[in-house]
């Protein structure tokens, strides 16, 4: 399955913009959830920092990277493909460098990937230098001002930085206030005539893992640091205060793989279990950092959580101030800081609060745990950033996690399986789904985690039907975009949205049912329908159907602008310029507002509802509601067997109006479910309450009294689907559901 242009996040409309972490105040709001994006392109090999993500694709060895925070909307993000072939990538705060394909010479960039074109002035990617031309390489890393690689002897270089003697070459300890000389070139790194195959560097330190033995053909030995040990990050009982600047043995044990992070360390040891040291502000260590703040030297990390302990591990990835461990069967676990909701989960839940020392509060999960509980997937490789994390599953898709705040939204729609929004800022569209197209996330609004995917477009309206979904665009002329969860002739989904060429119309609205769909067009506003036709729904005078989206017909109103429109299972109503109610399809349960008889079952040509001006129109299964267009009193008409309609006769009634004293401004309906939202942002419902959207007491069936529900909360718009219902909160415009969700 490929998304196109379309990426998955797994929640949604993240709107503040955040360069880096922990850069300021705002970035600390607890808006925080763990959004998921997911990416169906094949991935080889990934690199993260705090402002890209690269990956290598799988057969191609292309290089693309996207700027993860490069505007406001986020997703999905801007992506370009780099010049080169690679296979390996290390991406720092100032210098980034990869690995060629085939040859295995080494590429730098600087601290730039991208560079404004001096005539266009846009960005393009930057040429990148090679770096000793006559070696070949096994393995690169990079952090703020360095970067250390091995070739493929086994040697190790090093070049940048060198203020805490993290280059290896003097004779051992030193004082701050010392003034090792860095260098711009690549120089040797050396101990005993050792060979090393893999490197990792934090903050002004570096350790690299000598090549001593090999065991079922992957390699091991002792491990060996340098530099700053400020946090006995290079795991020394020594003084804090200083450094070391030559390599120095950590410990006594065999490890297979390393990670460094800002200032703490992690390495798996022979015996596959992690060991971590140095700084546990954070958590990062697996301990609790109310107690302990940081460790001297190598901790085996023990757990509560005993599929963790009893878990053998791979590889290890760090964070500034968090650490992911992968065990064998590709099962991640996280530890340290989740403010963004970078290990995964919601950051409130499970979580400490630690306040650093410029009054900024975190949230800290020191017991390691899967990302997600519901998760199946299975990684073959993670990277991390200060916000972030991402891993390639074992099917070489992309999954991501963290990035962002909550999503804040200006308009949302919601069926049977499938919920969308429009985010409030860059009207991106984000939606997910609970059918097959994403059955590894089981409810990807409500974990709180966000929609499989956002669009590169922007969008204006959205309706989601009980299969389809359809959206209106800003931009272009012929703006209808539609998809689906069902499966096609070639057995697939068209689960991202895909003009609607075949229409050839600007579109106003869309509003998609069960079996049918219709929009209406901007040029005349009339109706133009599509789908079922079997009890006349599509109005126009006849009763055959069109292909669903692929065949629209006129509805006959003649010399009538319509400015709304509502779809029950098997009926259609709109309302016209100066107000009036027309309907047409089915009448079984008096849903064109006429009494229902062996004549009057249905109508497939537009019947005007005498009496009746509206001003908005919603629908459920069988049964409409609109607001009067005077007072904003709701009328109902149609089924009523749970009262959805407001009436006290449990039948089909004729437009009635729904008896009580409030004024409502918005309204929704689903299935045989009635929500309204008041003049004070307050919501009442009535009707069925199989969903539990009126009442959790399971004694509560259904009642035709509007009854206020939510009532802590205010919303600016209400949506209902098939099993739950949504609003956006007029505190901060982010999403709250509730229901069978």
């Amino acid at each position: 399955m490929k998304l196109k242009n379309y990426y998955s996040f797994s929640l949604l409309l993240p709107l503040m913009f955040v360069q880096s972490a922990y850069s300021d105040n705002s970035t600390f709001s607890r808006k925080k959830r763990s959004v998921v994006w997911q990416n169906s392109d094949f991935f080889e090999s990934i690199a993260q920092n705090n402002d890209y993500l690269c990956g290598i694709k799988k057969q191609s060895n292309e290089l693309f990277c996207f700027q993860l925070f490069k505007d406001g909307s986020r997703l999905p993000p801007n992506e370009t493909k780099m010049l080169g072939l690679f296979s390996k990538i290390s991406l720092g705060g100032n210098y980034s460098c990869a690995i060629g394909t085939g040859v295995n010479y080494l590429y730098c960039w600087g601290n730039k990937l991208l560079e404004k074109d001096t005539i266009s002035g846009q960005l393009k990617p930057k040429s990148p230098a090679i770096v000793l031309a006559d070696k070949k390489f096994i393995d690169i890393t990079t952090n703020t001002n360095n970067a250390f690689a091995i070739d493929q002897d086994g040697q190790l270089y090093g070049w940048g930085d060198n203020s805490r003697g993290q280059l290896a070459n003097l004779q051992g300890y030193f004082k701050k206030e010392e003034q090792p000389q860095n260098s711009n070139n690549p120089m040797k790194i050396q101990y005993s005539g050792k060979k090393f195959f893999q490197v990792s560097a934090g903050e002004q330190f570096f350790c690299a893992i000598a090549k001593d033995a090999v065991n079922l053909n992957k390699p091991y030995g002792k491990l060996y640091c340098a530099g700053d040990n400020t946090f006995g990050q290079l795991g020394q009982d020594d003084d804090a205060d200083e450094a070391i600047g030559k390599l120095t043995q950590v410990g006594n044990k065999n490890y297979i793989s390393f990670s460094a992070g800002k200032y703490h360390a992690c390495a798996v040891t022979l015996e596959k279990k992690i060991e971590c040291w140095g700084s546990n502000s954070f958590g990062q260590l697996g301990l609790d950092p109310r107690s302990t703040s940081k460790v001297y030297s190598p901790q085996i990390v023990q757990s509560s959580n005993s599929e963790f302990n009893n878990a053998e591990f791979e590889s290890v990835v760090l964070s500034d101030y968090s650490t992911c461990a992968l065990s064998k069967d590709g099962t991640a676990f996280c530890f340290g800081d989740n403010t963004f909701g970078q290990i995964g989960g919601n950051p409130e839940e499970n979580s400490i609060s630690i306040f650093n020392v410029n009054g900024y509060n975190y949230k800290v999960r020191f017991i390691p745990q899967q990302p997600f509980s519901n998760w199946k997937f299975k990684f073959k490789q993670l990277v991390t950033n200060t916000q972030s994390t991402c891993g390639i599953t074992k099917s070489n898709n992309l999954e991501c996690w963290g990035f962002f705040e909550k999503n804040f939204y200006k308009d949302i729609s919601i069926g049977n399986q499938d919920k969308c929004g429009i985010s409030q800022i860059g009207n991106r569209l984000f939606c997910s789904s609970n059918s097959e197209v994403t059955s590894t996330h089981s409810n990807p609004w409500n974990m709180p985690i966000s929609t499989p995917w956002a669009s590169s477009l922007q969008f204006k309206q959205v309706s989601v039907g009980t299969y389809y979904v359809c959206a209106v665009a800003l931009q272009g002329l012929n703006n209808l975009y539609c998809w689906t969860n069902k499966k096609n002739s070639n057995n697939s989904f068209n689960n991202f949205p895909e003009q609607m060429k075949n229409i050839n119309n600007h579109v106003t609205k869309v509003v998609v049912g069960s079996n049918h769909a219709c929009y209406i067009r901007s040029r005349d506003s009339k109706i133009l329908c599509s789908g079922s036709n079997h009890f006349g729904q599509l109005g126009n005078g006849n009763n055959q159907s069109l292909n669903m989206l692929q065949e629209f017909s006129e509805a006959k109103l003649p010399d009538i602008k319509i400015k709304d429109i509502a779809l029950s299972k098997n009926s259609t109503c709109a309302i016209s310029s100066t107000n009036e109610v027309y309907c047409f399809g089915s009448n079984l349960n008096n849903e064109l507002g006429i009494k229902r008889s062996l004549k009057n079952n249905s109508k497939n040509l537009p019947n005007k509802i005498p009496n009746l001006k509206l001003k908005s129109i919603e629908a459920g299964l069988n049964h409409f509601c609109g607001l009067n267009a005077e007072n904003n009193r709701m009328t109902c008409w149609g089924d009523n067997s749970y009262g959805q309609s407001g009436s006290s006769l449990k039948t089909a009634i004729l437009p009635n109006e729904v008896t009580n004293i409030i004024s409502f401004k918005d309204l929704s309906l689903s299935q045989n479910t009635t929500c309204a939202l008041d003049i004070n942002n307050k919501t009442y419902c009535f009707g069925s309450n199989d969903t539990k959207i009126i009442s959790k007491d399971l004694n509560f069936y259904s009642t035709e009294v509007p009854f206020q529900v939510q009532s802590s909360k205010e919303f600016k718009k209400i949506k209902l689907g098939q099993n739950e219902a949504c609003g956006i909160l007029k505190s901060d415009n982010t999403l709250f559901c509730w229901g069978n969700n």
